[in-house]
């Protein structure tokens, strides 16, 4: 119980709001009738807004979206497709792919049948909005073959690609194997697989999360297992549960990690009934200890948690048939956390993804995109929505080449369906000012003012100063007719090729000038070396 007296600290803690204007000085834009043209974008702008007090504007400010390409790979063939059946059915008359894990350059799959397939990615192809083959397939195995006699249920099978020793876990209830990469990347069928002895056997197993050298996960109402990697295998090394949390009930639903520093991590936890754990663990020579930082109540029951910062900290929660998004703003240092944002839907919510500018809600087939605040903002109930059937598994895409920067700008989901391999990439479009006219009265001039806003948090002891930069640009716009614009450009042009003729030839007659000075005085230098030669002689 003092855990969560400790945690209350953050209601003694407070927030303040600093608000610092910066104007820019007016400019003016001169563009054609008839011309669709995007005139500014601001990329580094969370919210905007665009003034003005013509009645019928020439300029309009366009919302933050996102542009989005999918790309599917049909890989099995079935008689039924599965794709539009809920994600948690699995019809196992037909073969399909039931979970994923991307690896150095391609991803696993493990389907119904126990076979494991590799792909590896086409880069080129990737970058492309054309080419759907993504991917290539280097090899399969029978993964059931390997493991004769093991009880292995299939439907709650999980892989996780574990970094730090190039390890692929394939988890069971009961059981979990790893599988070296250096056997994975080849054509080799043979695998040498390693039974991990170690593995705790869960009747409830959630969510498995790899981050160094430890493997994170939930088992339910028994908290959450870690292991580390020791030699060639995994080591149990703690569980945290209600005991040794001390807390009247914990049934962990969900949960997300970041790093701190070396052996220093920060795990947000979200129970069953809402509560939302923010814990500090550290990890050294198998030993763990642990510190409450934060608590937040519930506001409905829980269903998914994430983040991508470790500040923006996105929660999903029901409450009767409504779904909750709810973004935190989560202390760095401290046990401070406020409410920055909101969106509530009739839709299910699964899952929860977040990337550096936007959170995923992953639905049946019609998933949701909520962009990061930075100030607390009413959200629109039209998001944009990307529709995907049968999403069976997807994680966010890793870069392990050097192909970072070519892709640098976008974010990219990759995983499966029932019988296809996907990828969707996301292309956020920022806000900008698109101006278009039609009308004839090139006299008007339309006075426009942009405001937007950014914000920086500061904090001190039991503090947090909130400093809203809020800028103001303004601009004018006046349209031009193309027709006159070019007879202008023209009589330029030949009025600055005149004076350019002039000045050459007055440049050349100068010169000439300037030669027949310099032969003129070579002349008088000549006569006199003459006259002052012939004087010598004849004295």
């Amino acid at each position: 119980m003092y855990l969560i007296i400790f945690a209350l600290i953050f209601i003694l803690n407070s927030i303040s709001t600093k608000l610092q204007s910066n104007i820019n000085s007016t400019k003016s834009y001169l563009l054609y009738i008839n011309e669709d043209k995007n005139l500014l974008e601001f990329p580094n702008a969370i919210d905007a807004q665009l003034y003005t007090n013509n009645s019928n504007p020439f300029c309009k400010l366009i919302q933050k979206n996102i542009a989005i390409y999918i790309k599917q790979f049909p890989i099995l063939e079935n008689h039924e497709i599965y794709d539009q059946v809920d994600n948690q059915v699995y019809p196992f008359d037909q073969k399909q792919f039931i979970c994923m894990t991307q690896i150095q350059d391609g991803i696993i799959v493990l389907t119904t049948d126990f076979i494991i397939n590799f792909f590896q990615f086409n880069y080129d192809a990737i970058q492309s909005n054309k080419n759907n083959q993504f991917a290539k397939k280097i090899w399969t195995a029978d993964f059931k073959s390997i493991i004769q006699g093991s009880d292995l249920i299939i439907e709650f099978a999980q892989i996780v690609f574990c970094p730090s020793s190039n390890q692929v876990l394939i988890i069971f209830p009961s059981t979990a194997y790893l599988l070296r990469i250096n056997q994975v990347k080849t054509k080799e069928q043979n695998l040498e697989v390693i039974n991990v002895g170690d593995w705790v056997k869960r009747s409830n197993r959630g969510l498995t999360k790899s981050i160094d050298d430890f493997i994170f996960t939930c088992v339910g109402e028994y908290g959450i297992d870690i292991y580390q990697q020791a030699s060639d295998s995994l080591r149990f090394i703690a569980n945290l549960d209600k005991i040794n949390l001390k807390l009247e009930q914990f049934n962990l639903k969900d949960f997300t990690l970041i790093k701190l520093n070396d052996f220093d991590y920060k795990c947000y936890f979200l129970d069953l009934n809402g509560d939302v754990y923010i814990i500090e663990i550290q990890i050294i020579k198998y030993e763990l200890k642990f510190q409450l930082l934060t608590l937040i109540y519930s506001k409905g029951q829980g269903i998914s948690i994430d983040t991508k910062n470790g500040i923006n900290l996105f929660v999903a929660y029901q409450f009767s048939h409504i779904y909750y998004v709810v973004e935190y703003y989560i202390s760095v240092n401290q046990s401070i956390y406020f409410e920055l944002n909101s969106y509530k839907t009739r839709n299910q919510i699964k899952c929860l993804d977040a990337t550096d500018e936007f959170v995923i809600l992953q639905g049946n087939n019609h998933h949701k995109i909520l962009f990061r605040s930075d100030i607390y903002q009413y959200q629109s109930d039209n998001l944009p929505v990307f529709t995907y059937l049968g999403l069976r598994d997807f994680e966010i895409f890793s870069l392990y080449s050097d192909i970072q920067q070519t892709l640098k700008g976008f974010e990219i989901f990759v995983g499966i369906t029932s019988t296809s391999l996907f990828l969707v990439k996301f292309d956020i479009q920022p806000y900008s000012i698109r101006c278009l006219t039609n009308q004839t009265n090139l006299s008007e001039i339309q006075y426009y003012q942009f405001l937007s806003n950014t914000t920086t948090f500061i904090e001190t002891d039991n503090h947090v100063d909130q400093i809203v930069n809020q800028t103001i640009f303004n601009f004018t716009v006046q349209f031009i007719d193309s027709e006159d614009f070019k007879f202008q450009i023209e009589t330029y042009q030949i009025l600055i090729g005149i004076l350019f003729f002039i000045l050459f030839n007055t440049f050349f007659y100068w010169i000439h000038i300037q030669k027949r000075k310099i032969n003129d005085l070579e002349k008088q230098i000549s006569l006199g070396q003459r006259r002052n030669r012939s004087k010598i002689n004849n004295l």
